[in-house]
């Protein structure tokens, strides 16, 4: 089954209806607390993908333009695996 929301996939996986397939920083805090518990990936290695979207002819605010640079730099360096 295919869903497309991250909150769902972990209730269900929480009360037993199934494993589910998610980013580590998704689950981080569940494993953490004992309500998930993390499978080691033994398939081959994946790329996730992100996107920030705005309009090109908006103008960017500095608040957002920090935002953006923010979390490009995070989504660069952040480890999605467990």
């Amino acid at each position: 089954m295919e869903i497309k929301s991250n909150e769902v996939i972990k209730k269900f996986v929480a009360n037993g209806w199934g494993i589910g397939f998610l980013p580590h920083i998704v689950v981080r805090q569940e494993i953490a607390q004992n309500v998930l518990t993390a499978l080691p990936w033994a398939g081959p290695p994946f790329a996730i993908q992100a996107q920030l979207v705005h309009h090109r002819d908006k103008w960017i605010s500095p608040a957002l333009r920090a935002f953006l640079d923010l979390a490009i730099a995070r989504l660069k360096t952040v480890d999605l695996w467990c």
